[in-house]
């Protein structure tokens, strides 16, 4: 599967300050062009499989990246009309073409087949906290993945089961993107499954699969480029005994070329909390991610809080609950704190 990047979009990125290579890298009637072309195309279409249908309207799909190029793609998104409105996609390269599913159920078959094809134990819930669907990815030749939620035309207009996507054979794996979700299983240790493994099996089946899990502690983020491993847990300080901080206690990145960057936290060790004539300062040996969290009524949550940097440079801390506590965030936007390197809390108190 390519997924490389074009040189020419690699010097726009590299040269992303210059206006030239920001936005649209293509001409509105060029879009106008490609939008009617697969208009076109998908009634073509839909007068062989479908009589009667009626394309709706048909635009053409960009991608392109924040503050940078963007591009058209072969892709052109659309509706038609066979009765009731539905979805379509319509690859102008290959002449594949994709209609629109209920996304509740392609989550339903993640949930059931992707722990089964990755070798996970326990089956994988929707987060009802933070859930974000499933749907199918597509790779274009410029520009980042693009997400629809729908599937090959054959398997929609025969109604065939939707864990046929998984057995589906061709030059490109299909994209299973599952969103946020955990297992349900309690003893789960998702630093078990290795990458290569995955990447193998995925090879085998020529399907590819992002799919994030996480548990209570543990996350999994399997990509076709890797998988990110994390696991977080609470640790105390006796300079701060008010304050639980939320660590990340184990990491492992592996990569597709077999890399791999682990790093095992010490809390007591790479972290140290200084008390300071204004509050407390937090210098770390060997940096990890970690958020302060008390508890209501705590002398800590009783006064006003500003954080600086290692410049001096401070920003009003608030606190908010997180479900696991009062937890230290940004007062403008109400963001979660992570420490850094240098960082001062100092305290003030309220008026």
């Amino acid at each position: 599967m390519k997924r490389g990047i074009p040189t020419a979009l690699v010097l726009c990125l590299i040269a992303g300050l210059f206006s030239r290579c920001r936005g649209p890298q293509y001409e509105p009637e060029e879009m106008e062009v490609e939008s009617h072309a697969g208009e076109k195309a998908m009634q073509a279409w839909l007068d062989e499989h479908i009589p009667g249908a009626k394309v709706l309207y048909a635009n053409a799909c960009t991608a392109g990246y924040p503050s940078g190029p963007e591009y058209l793609t072969e892709l052109v998104e659309g509706a038609f009309d066979d009765g009731e409105e539905k979805q379509f996609l319509y690859n102008m390269s290959t002449g594949e073409v994709y209609l629109g599913i209920e996304e509740s159920e392609l989550v339903a078959v993640c949930r059931k087949y992707v722990p089964q094809f990755l070798g996970l134990e326990g089956q994988i819930e929707p987060d009802p906290d933070h859930y974000s669907g499933a749907s199918l990815l597509f790779i274009p030749e410029q520009g980042p993945d693009l997400s629809f939620t729908v599937a090959p035309a054959e398997i929609v207009l025969n109604d065939l089961p939707l864990e046929t996507l998984f057995a589906v054979k061709g030059e490109t794996p299909w994209l299973i993107s599952y969103g946020d979700g955990y297992l349900a299983e309690d003893e789960a240790d998702l630093s078990r499954y290795p990458y290569s493994k995955l990447r193998e099996m995925m090879e085998e089946a020529n399907l590819s699969i992002n799919v994030d899990i996480k548990d209570q502690e543990e996350s999994l983020a399997i990509r076709y480029s890797g998988k990110t491993y994390e696991r977080y847990g609470w640790e105390e300080s006796p300079v701060l005994p008010e304050a639980r901080f939320w660590v990340r206690e184990d990491f492992c990145s592996e990569k597709a070329d077999g890399t791999e960057e682990k790093q095992a936290t010490d809390f007591a060790n790479d972290l140290t909390i200084t008390p300071t004539d204004r509050g407390y300062r937090f210098d770390f040996t060997d940096w990890f991610p970690v958020n302060i969290y008390t508890t209501e009524g705590t002398s800590l949550q009783a006064v006003s809080w500003e954080m600086l940097d290692e410049n001096g440079n401070g920003r009003p801390m608030a606190w908010k609950d997180y479900g696991k506590g009062l937890c230290l965030v940004r007062e403008k936007d109400g963001s979660i704190v992570t420490l850094t390197d240098g960082n001062e809390l100092v305290q003030k108190m309220r008026e």
